[in-house]
């Protein structure tokens, strides 16, 4: 999930870098960060309540090995 926001998130979100060679010239990089919000605004949702609530993401695996 840390790996997930640091690709996203300004300055540095590769991931934006890459978007920004295969969309059209008249779309800016700013556009493209703004476009990531949503995502990165759920990710980050997502690890806090996985910080807090740590058995959510264990349940899964503990299920697979009963």
């Amino acid at each position: 999930m840390n790996m997930h926001i640091s690709y996203l998130s300004p300055p540095f979100g590769s991931s934006c870098f890459y978007m920004k060679g295969v969309v059209p010239e008249n779309i800016s990089m700013g556009d493209i960060y703004m476009s990531t919000l949503p995502y990165l605004w759920l990710t980050v949702v997502a690890l806090i309540i996985t910080m807090f609530f740590p058995e959510l993401s264990l349940w899964l695996p503990r299920m697979m090995i009963k």
